[in-house]
């Protein structure tokens, strides 16, 4: 029975991020138009990051859902082609330690110019080293955390679906 290998599109996702995560970088630096750079590239689902300031700002890759459509008649279930729609997250989380003008949010600058970023190295691999036919950026969703009265986070959550046959 065939199968997904979900970790090699993680990965290869990983890959690519942590390797333009660099001035010299061929596409676009990760970092570009940030105060400091992108430390972690990590594959772990959003809420087990840990609130450490030195963990951010980071990316994180994590799977939503997979929707499976069989794609041909087959004598059973087993042998049949299948089309599967993967829906995965790339969140940006940006800390905020100490907010210095009320007027100019200095997070959400930075989100947004990580997301842009993310959105451009992940275009530029549409079939994320050949494990997946194709894939399509969705949306870019914008998320504030409160952690005190001047600490914040601030997280982008980049949808992309993925398109493979299996």
């Amino acid at each position: 029975m065939s199968k997904i290998d979900l970790n090699a599109i993680k990965l290869s996702i990983k890959n690519s991020l942590d390797a333009e995560n660099t001035t010299a970088s061929s596409v676009i630096d990760l970092s570009a138009g940030m105060a400091s750079r992108v430390q972690q590239v990590m594959q772990v689902n959003l809420a087990r990051i840990p609130m450490q300031p030195s963990f951010f700002p980071a990316v994180t890759i994590y799977f939503d859902n997979k929707d499976i459509n069989t794609e041909d008649i087959a004598t059973t279930q087993r042998i049949g082609r299948r089309r599967a729609e993967i829906n995965m997250k790339i969140a940006g989380v940006v800390f905020l330690n100490a907010v210095s003008d009320d007027l100019l949010d200095d997070a959400d600058n930075e989100v947004e110019n990580l997301m842009e970023n993310i959105e451009e190295i992940v275009r530029n691999d549409p079939e994320l080293s050949g494990n997946v036919k194709w894939t399509s950026a969705s949306r870019t969703n914008y998320h504030n955390v409160a952690l005190s009265e001047d600490s914040m986070m601030r997280i982008g959550i980049l949808d992309i679906q993925a398109v493979t046959f299996y």
